[in-house]
C-alpha cells in the first residue's frame, strides 16, 4: 500500500476563471471564490483519476517495503521531471538518503524510477511509509498541458456548479463528454513496485 501527497501545490491551475466564466457563460463576479475553488478542486479529481501531474507540483510517494522482483517504481503524476530525494529507514533503524546515483528517472507515460545497473534496492525494515520519495511533476507551461484536460476541468465544474440549467438531461451528456476525456487521458498503472 502507498500513499502520493502533493506537497507543494501549483503556482497556478490550467484553467483560468476567465476561460472557466467564458465556458459556463457566467458574465457575473458574485461565484468568482466558487469557481476559483471549483477549477482547483476540478484539476486535484482529474490528476487522481488520470495519475497524471496538470502543472508543476511538489510529490512526496511513502510506501512500506521495496518489490525485489522488479527493477523499477512507478511515479504517480506524470510527466516526471525530477526526483529530489529517496530516504529509508534501514535495518537499524536509521533513515538514510540513497544515492542518486543507484537509480535514474525515466520519464514517460507513466514515469518511474528505475535501479541503476547491477544495483539492488537497500535493505529497509519493511514499516509502514518507511521508503519516502519526493519529486517534480507536472507541465511547467500552460501551452504544454493537454486541451483535453482543460477541457475535462471546465466539464467537472460545470456538472458541480450549482445551477439550474444543470438540472436537465444536458448533465448526462455532459458527465459522458467528461468520462470519455478522463478514459483518453488515463496513463495506466500496470506495475506498482511498492507495498
Amino acid at each position: 500500500m502507498y500513499r502520493c501527497l502533493i506537497t507543494s501545490e501549483p503556482s497556478s491551475e490550467p484553467v483560468t476563471l476567465t476561460e472557466l466564466k467564458a465556458h459556463l457563460r457566467v458574465d457575473h463576479s458574485l461565484d468568482d471564490t466558487e469557481l476559483g475553488d471549483k477549477i482547483t478542486e476540478a484539476r486535484k479529481a482529474l490528476e487522481t483519476r488520470t495519475n497524471r501531474a496538470f502543472f508543476t507540483q511538489t510529490r512526496t510517494l511513502y510506501f512500506s517495503s521495496f518489490d525485489h522482483t522488479t527493477s523499477r517504481i512507478l511515479l504517480p503524476g506524470s510527466p516526471v521531471s525530477s526526483i529530489t530525494s529517496v530516504v529509508y529507514v534501514d535495518v537499524n533503524g536509521d533513515s538514510q538518503t540513497w544515492t542518486s546515483s543507484e537509480y535514474s528517472l525515466r520519464v514517460g507515460e507513466p514515469s518511474y524510477l528505475q535501479l541503476a545497473y547491477n544495483e539492488d534496492w537497500p535493505d529497509t525494515r519493511s514499516k509502514r511509509d518507511d521508503i519516502v520519495i519526493t519529486y517534480v511533476c507536472g507541465a511547467s507551461d500552460v501551452a504544454d498541458i493537454d486541451s483535453r484536460a482543460k477541457a475535462a476541468i471546465k466539464l467537472y465544474v460545470e456538472l458541480n456548479y450549482d445551477r439550474e440549467e444543470n438540472r436537465d438531461k444536458t448533465s448526462e451528456r455532459i458527465d459522458k463528454s467528461y468520462e470519455t476525456l478522463v478514459n483518453q487521458l488515463t496513463i495506466g498503472d500496470e506495475f506498482l513496485s511498492y507495498a
